[in-house]
């Protein structure tokens, strides 16, 4: 089963504990995937759990590092600004870079 299945069924099931063990593995992925994490992102966003996964949509930052094209690293920072919800002073900063 595919990280973005996984997301899915946990999304589904309103399941925010587990999601959140998955979100933890999938940021220490050595490889991204746009796709994926786009797709991650976007459902989350859409989701019950977007207010509490606000909090930990940071992390996907160390993904947003080994995703070497601009447009899409754009995209991504995008939606992790859609998402956060604490404010983060080295993600203020980073969106305001770019």
């Amino acid at each position: 089963m595919t990280y973005l299945n996984q997301f899915l069924e946990k999304i589904k099931e309103n399941d925010y504990p587990n999601f959140l063990k998955i979100w933890e593995e999938y940021c220490y992925s050595d490889e991204v995937n746009f796709e994926e994490l786009k797709n991650v992102l976007l459902k989350t966003k859409e989701s019950d759990l977007a207010q509490a996964f606000g909090q930990h949509v940071n992390r996907a930052l160390f993904l947003l590092e080994k995703i070497e094209n601009p447009n899409q690293k754009h995209e991504i920072l995008k939606l992790i600004a859609d998402i956060q919800t604490i404010n983060d002073e080295d993600l203020a900063i980073l969106i305001y870079e770019n």
